[in-house]
């Protein structure tokens, strides 16, 4: 392996680690309430590429805020409440199952 090679071999491995580093930094933005404009603009990247990469890291493109408000979890400063004074517990809705088709006259002989 030539001089060249090592060299340009740790150049590629410092730009890989770097753009991993920013999209990190990018998903984390997102998750403490910062637009998509907003981040595109510090990250020099197009609004719509940092929300791509909010979705593959986060898993969606919500806020911290705006995930807790959609789960029903209240944020205190003794930590999460679930349920409690004024958060009520989440009652669960009836199951609504498909219901199974009867049977026909062949299969009730066998």
């Amino acid at each position: 392996m030539t001089d060249w090679e090592k060299q340009l071999g740790r150049r590629a491995a410092t730009v890989d680690r770097a753009k991993e580093a920013l999209d990190a930094d990018i998903a984390a933005a997102r998750l403490d309430g910062a637009s998509f404009r907003d981040i595109g603009r510090w990250a020099s990247v197009n609004h719509e590429r940092a929300r791509s990469i909010a979705i593959r890291i986060n898993g969606d493109s919500r806020t911290r805020d705006e995930r807790a408000a959609a789960s029903g979890i209240v944020h205190t400063e003794h930590g999460d409440l679930t349920w409690g004074p004024g958060n009520p517990p989440i009652e669960e809705g009836p199951t609504y199952r498909k219901p199974e088709r009867p049977a026909s006259s062949e299969e009730k002989t066998t």
